[in-house]
């Protein structure tokens, strides 16, 4: 007997948010999550990311923007704020900044440069936790 009720193996109809300045990582991205039936939206400035998530509560954030603004720590604890769907962050893992984001609310780090279909498989895992554990959303508070 299988749980999942669709060939995505969502139980509904996600949205996601992709916060960055790369226009062609965001529509390989896009590409890729359409096929399994998830909204897409990109945004690349942090004004419209947070109207976006106020109107839209995406089930999953992808966040990738330059880690040495103060301004983008301050997004991603606004975004936390708004929502307990899981923010991925992606940077490169040297960069000693990323300790911030993960104070800030951030769900996941993953390593840049990413390949978009290991984003999306990091992302499907995401989206199966929050549907199918309750409270599964939410980040593990290791760093606070």
């Amino acid at each position: 007997m299988t749980a999942w009720k669709t060939e995505t193996g969502f139980n509904e109809m996600h949205t996601v948010l992709i916060i960055s300045q790369d226009m062609e990582m965001a529509a390989v991205c896009e590409g890729l999550f359409k096929q399994k039936n998830c909204y897409v939206v990109h945004e690349a400035t942090a004004y419209h990311a947070l109207q976006t998530t106020r109107l839209l509560l995406p089930s999953l954030i992808i966040f990738d923007l330059e880690l040495d603004q103060p301004e983008h720590v301050a997004l991603c604890s606004q975004l936390r704020s708004l929502t307990e769907s899981a923010i991925l962050l992606l940077a490169p893992g040297e960069d000693p900044q990323v300790l911030k984001y993960y104070q800030a609310g951030v769900s996941e780090h993953i390593l840049t440069p990413v390949n978009p279909l290991a984003l999306l498989i990091r992302s499907i895992t995401w989206l199966m936790k929050q549907e199918h554990i309750p409270g599964h959303a939410q980040r593990i508070n290791i760093y606070n």
